[in-house]
């Protein structure tokens, strides 16, 4: 559990940044929380 739906845009972009590898992040429950499916995606 790193964010909630509002940040996870800015959570997931920490985790690729400096890099050189491509990062595969995998949507669980509490990513949409306060969210919807739609928006968070």
């Amino acid at each position: 559990d790193i964010a909630e739906s509002r940040s996870l845009k800015k959570a997931s972009q920490g985790f690729a940044c400096g890099l050189d590898k491509p990062v595969y992040f995998v949507l669980g429950n509490h990513d949409y929380y306060g969210g919807s499916i739609e928006g968070t995606t």
